[in-house]
């Protein structure tokens, strides 16, 4: 199986670009800091390294058979898989994109799995952090008012006791706040 660095260093090669609604701020960057998130709340490395190899799957043309080759643990490409949305559509629609969500999101019930949902809070956590960016104010009012609250909900059940989920809390809380003109 890769190491953490091969695979800190695949990520560095395949996203490329900048972070959606910027222009200064390196791709790649979302992907680390959901690493560090994950790290600094005590999550092992195959946590960690399905969370850098889910991006590249998402976003960048890389594909679940091609990470398979390259000697990646079943673990991993089984949370990899469950924290992706389908890739199979090509320019899909908004409401396109909000139906794969909606299936990814089943898809994580019904495996039960623990880690998967810690690599998609984190992974939340960090968008939630950037979402007042959005230039678009209907997706950005779809993020906090429907899928931060499924989050809420389904987090609860996992995390509700950890400084985890609180991170995530304070962070939605803010943009929440944000977003109805309740900021100090």
């Amino acid at each position: 199986m890769p190491t953490f660095e091969q695979t800190e260093k695949l990520v560095k090669e395949r996203i490329t670009w900048f972070r959606k609604w910027t222009t200064d701020i390196p791709n790649y960057t979302h992907s680390f800091n959901v690493r560090d998130l994950l790290r600094s709340h005590w999550f092992d490395e195959t946590v960690q390294m399905a969370w850098l190899l889910h991006d590249i799957i998402e976003d960048w043309d890389t594909t679940m058979k091609e990470l398979e080759e390259m000697g990646y643990s079943q673990e991993v490409l089984t949370l990899v898989d469950l924290a992706t949305h389908d890739v199979t559509l090509e320019n899909p629609t908004d409401e396109e994109k909000f139906q794969r969500w909606k299936n990814m999101m089943k898809r994580l019930e019904e495996a039960n799995n623990k880690s998967a949902w810690a690599v998609k809070l984190a992974d939340i956590c960090d968008n939630v952090n950037q979402c007042h960016l959005m230039p678009n104010q209907e997706k950005k009012k779809r993020f906090l008012y429907e899928k931060c609250p499924y989050f809420v909900k389904q987090w609860n059940k996992w995390f509700w006791w950890t400084d985890f989920y609180q991170e995530f809390l304070d962070r939605y809380l803010k943009q929440l706040f944000g977003l109805l003109g309740w900021e100090k």
